[in-house]
């Protein structure tokens, strides 16, 4: 907090970052990276991305990745936007979008993205089966 706002947070107890499970593991990312190229569109800034993944973050590809908590808020999910110009800025034509919300689904199934983005709904490590029944029923493959 003190990095981003340059003040001490009133707050006493750990933030609910720490609470983040994270998935990805090197093992896992390095072996997306031997076949495609990997970037990150999320709704966090750079900064609790990082604190969150710490260095696995540097296994994305962080040019053409979009933290969009450090972006206009017209830019957010499920602004299509954001995904497109990571994707040219890649110089792909087609991508797997990877995300755990309804704006995730919304976004990779926008028009201006169809035909070209595919959607995977993740739910966590103890499957949530509300979202998972969320997903199925906005259409998305299980």
């Amino acid at each position: 907090y003190k990095k981003l706002f340059g003040i001490d947070s009133q707050f006493r107890d750990s933030g609910l970052i720490n609470n983040d499970v994270v998935l990805a593991d090197s093992r896992l990312l390095d072996s997306l990276q031997e076949r495609f190229q990997i970037a990150m569109v999320t709704g966090r800034g750079i900064a609790p991305a990082r604190y969150s993944l710490g260095g696995l973050l540097d296994k994305f590809d962080l040019e053409n990745s979009f933290f969009l908590e450090d972006h206009p808020r017209e830019l957010a999910k499920p602004n299509p936007e954001p995904l497109l110009r990571s994707m040219r800025g890649m110089g792909s034509h087609r991508c797997l979008y990877v995300g755990d919300s309804m704006e995730d689904l919304l976004m990779a199934r926008s028009p201006e993205l169809e035909g070209r983005a595919d959607f995977c709904g993740i739910t966590g490590p103890d499957g949530d089966h509300a979202k998972s029944e969320m997903f199925r029923q906005k259409g998305a493959q299980t």
